[in-house]
């Protein structure tokens, strides 16, 4: 079967579904944790080390969810300001507040009362000015029997040492206008120095900006100002969104209901955009660099009678493409790197974007197999490098409960077959309370199971990408997060499943000798420079 690429170490079952918008990650108390929500609680879990060394998830529930409250998104990140405050973003569907609960919940937290709740779309320059917005909306807060949609932050004016019960009661309530969507953040300049802000997308079709203000907590920014495209209405609501920041460029892409990928960059003061779209909401997309190819394939050699979604999918961009008449120039700076973007749909595909910068939208690949599993609900790049091999893989997280990995592949050698897929046994998980063992499941497979060459409905032989390693889960698949969770120097993966969180870890076995063989190559190649060195010395001495 090949090599073992990733092995469950760990899974936690939660009591409640989550969404696609229900995992992020922050730095707390020196340690790295993961923060995944449930539709009615927020849990933070971290692996710590327990008896004999080993390894355990240790998982608390944060009291930072009001009663009644549904979550809708979650996304943190920490200050660079002093005490690196750890910032946590949660959008709720939660029972009215009223402005005399929302001044009482956060009066302990350095005087924000006055601006708890405010509407979303007031920008107030001072605490004054929030307070009188907070009055004007006290009729929010009449009954306790409607629910309305919030933006609550907690922990800004907080350090990363803090406990949890005091960032809970740093806390900041904004009402909103519009129903929220996914959250991210990004670091942006401003006249006082760089900022992380939080992106909100809304059912109004526009990306919302809140940046923290010392006096007096979070507000909305015009996003004109910092992003063009903020204040133009995109053609349907923002589902995902990804932004990347390659020296002094950033770069922002979207992905809408109505299948519409924009993407954007923005680069000493000059914006550029570029549009393309696709079939069915686009549910995930990822922005990543890579070395140039020397030599790219081509896609436009596809058969479009042979599968009706490529067909659909390359008229559009055929189409799009016509009506863009030039294709964006990277700047010179940037030539030594390309930025390309993955992008995922619900209705079931995902799609590589090439050099976007050069390219725009022209120059695409679609990833086989990746239309066999339901819909595409998450699409990213592994850090982890899984099979140590120097080239980062991508990933693919399926409805169907399918786990996908693919390897651009880089000459004839490499379009093989891919490994069978490896499988959970179809069983209760293992208690929450309990860490599974670190095991393989390669050898488990459906019953009929065919190879890619045999049962893909997108040909191998026909895309840059092979699919290198499957694996089938017990529950859909919303989200993951690449990084070095167990602290020990080797990325792993923690996968936000529907009803819990698994942690997959690279086969040790095989990191252990491939790092040995290396070890072993880098002593030869000493060797042999110290024998050198000897010879040139004794030619001297003659």
């Amino acid at each position: 079967m090949g090599e073992r690429r990733l092995l469950e170490s760990h899974f936690i079952e939660l009591p409640d579904p989550c969404s696609v918008y229900s995992l992020a990650r922050i730095q707390h108390c020196g340690r790295l944790k993961a923060l995944v929500a449930s539709n009615k609680s927020l849990y933070c879990t971290q692996i710590e080390e327990a008896s004999l060394g080993a390894l355990e998830w240790r998982t608390i529930q944060l009291p930072l969810i009001p009663e009644g409250a549904d979550i809708i998104s979650v996304d943190a990140f920490n200050q660079r300001s002093k005490g690196n405050p750890p910032v946590i973003g949660i959008t709720l569907w939660a029972p009215n507040v009223s402005v005399a609960e929302a001044a009482g919940a956060s009066g302990s937290s350095a005087g924000q009362s006055s601006n708890s709740v405010a509407s979303s779309n007031t920008t107030p320059s001072s605490a004054a000015a929030a307070a009188a917005s907070a009055t004007s909306s006290a009729t929010i807060g009449a009954s306790n029997t409607e629910k309305s949609f919030y933006l609550y932050i907690y922990g800004a004016q907080c350090t990363d040492q803090d406990p949890w019960d005091k960032i809970a009661s740093n806390r900041q309530i904004i009402k909103l206008d519009y129903v929220p969507f996914i959250m991210s953040h990004q670091e942006m300049d401003f006249p006082g120095g760089v900022a992380a802000v939080f992106l909100v997308s809304g059912s109004d079709n526009r990306l919302h900006l809140y940046k923290f203000v010392p006096e007096s907590g979070f507000h909305e920014l015009l996003g004109s100002k910092y992003l063009p495209t903020m204040t133009t209405n995109y053609p349907s609501s923002v589902i995902s969104l990804d932004t990347e920041v390659f020296g002094n460029m950033g770069v922002l892409a979207v992905g809408c209901q109505d299948g519409t990928v924009q993407a954007i960059s923005k680069q000493d003061g000059v914006t550029r955009q570029w549009s393309v779209s696709l079939d069915g909401p686009i549910s995930s997309l990822k922005i990543y660099k890579s070395a140039p190819r020397q030599s790219a394939p081509k896609t436009n050699h596809i058969e479009p009678s042979h599968h009706p979604l490529i067909r659909s999918l390359q008229e559009r961009i055929r189409e799009t493409m016509k009506q863009q008449s030039t294709a964006p120039t990277a700047a010179p700076e940037y030539s030594q790197f390309e930025v390309n973007l993955i992008v995922g749909a619900s209705i079931g595909y995902a799609i590589v974007f090439h050099n976007i910068l050069e390219k725009g939208f022209s120059d695409y690949h679609f990833l086989p197999e990746s239309d066999k599993n339901d819909a595409v609900l998450a699409v990213g790049l592994a850090d982890a490098d899984f099979d140590h091999d120097g080239h980062t893989e991508i990933l693919v997280g399926t409805y169907g409960r399918k786990l996908l990995v693919y390897k651009e592949s880089k000459g004839q050698q490499d379009k093989q077959q891919p490994q069978q897929p490896s499988q959970l046994p179809e069983q209760q998980p293992p208690s929450a309370a309990t860490s599974a063992p670190l095991q393989d499941n390669s050898s488990l497979q459906d019953d009929g199971e065919q190879s890619e060459a045999e049962n893909s409905t997108i040909p191998v032989t026909d895309s840059a990408y092979r699919l290198v390693w499957q694996r089938q889960f017990i529950y859909p698949i919303l989200d993951f997060l690449s990084d070095d969770w167990t602290g020990d120097g080797i990325n792993d993966l923690v996968v936000c499943s529907k009803f819990g969180l698994h942690l997959m870890q690279p086969d040790l076995t095989t990191v252990k000798d491939k790092a040995l063989r290396r070890l072993r190559t880098v002593s030869d190649i000493l060797a042999i420079e110290n024998e050198i060195s000897k010879l040139k010395m004794l030619k001297n001495v003659k």
